[in-house]
Formats: C-alpha cells, sequence, structure tokens
C-alpha cells in the first residue's frame, strides 16, 4: 500500500479531477474541478457546476441559472484563456468554465466576471499540483490523480 501511495505521489504528467456534491434549497449542486497537469505544474483548469432540479417545480431557479451562465459567457467572449459553456436541459443547468492558464491574464478578469457567477481562477500558471490537490481537499473536495 505504501508503495501504491509512492507511485500516485510521484504522477508528474496527468489529470487531478476534484468533485464534491452540495444542496441548495431545491436544488443538487454538483461541482467538478478537472486541472491538467505537466512536470507537476498545472496547465488547464475546467470547472463544471451541475444543478439538477425539478424541471417544473424549479424552472425559474434554473433558468436564471442558466441566464447568469450566458451573461457570463458574453463577460468572457473578449478574454484570452477562458471559455464558458451553458447548457439548461430537462431539469439539469450545467456552466463549463475552461481556463487555460498560459494564456490567461488574471488581472483583465474583473469584478463584473465574479459578479455574474465565474469562478476567478484562484490558481496560476504553474502552480504545483500537489499544492493544488492540498487547497481543494481543504475546501472539502474529494481528489483522484492519474497519470497522463
Amino acid at each position: 500500500l505504501k508503495k501504491e501511495q509512492q507511485q500516485i505521489a510521484d504522477i508528474s504528467n496527468g489529470k487531478l479531477l476534484c468533485t464534491a456534491d452540495k444542496s441548495s434549497k431545491n436544488l443538487d449542486l454538483k461541482y467538478i474541478a478537472s486541472f491538467t497537469f505537466e512536470n507537476k505544474e498545472i496547465t488547464n483548469l475546467v470547472y463544471t457546476v451541475t444543478s439538477t432540479g425539478d424541471k417544473q417545480k424549479d424552472k425559474a431557479e434554473l433558468e436564471q441559472l442558466n441566464k447568469d451562465c450566458k451573461t457570463l459567457e458574453t463577460e468572457v467572449k473578449d478574454l484570452e484563456g477562458i471559455r464558458v459553456i451553458c447548457s439548461l436541459n430537462n431539469g439539469v443547468n450545467s456552466v463549463k468554465q475552461i481556463f487555460d492558464y498560459a494564456n490567461l491574464d488574471t488581472t483583465k478578469v474583473d469584478s463584473a466576471f465574479s459578479e455574474a457567477g465565474g469562478v476567478f481562477p484562484q490558481f496560476k500558471y504553474k502552480d504545483n499540483i500537489d499544492k493544488v490537490e492540498s487547497k481543494m481537499l481543504t475546501s472539502g473536495y474529494t481528489c483522484d490523480k492519474t497519470g497522463a
């Protein structure tokens, strides 16, 4: 077992997948953060928040989440290194934010991005993956690291 843990700790290139499940008053929320890393340094993040509710009863709340996502999509369309993809289907709203850290200028990511529901990139290009994993675990996520 110790040898297995050692091998996992020694992964230099691959993905770190972190997930967390929460609930609001009406919706089930699933958070997925998928980091790509090379030489133990992060290069990309795909951050997805899925909100699942009753497509009739929670329609207004889900539509508002989708509207917020569309606003966010508009906010980032001129920013390099960030893409936002929104979908609302059958009572499931999904907000996917894709960060390409090598091309992301965090000084251009302003308060409007956060106000529109964006997750401000708290990590930077080439941050150490082990430190990122530690922060995610501290934030209540469950993480799994796999090699490339």
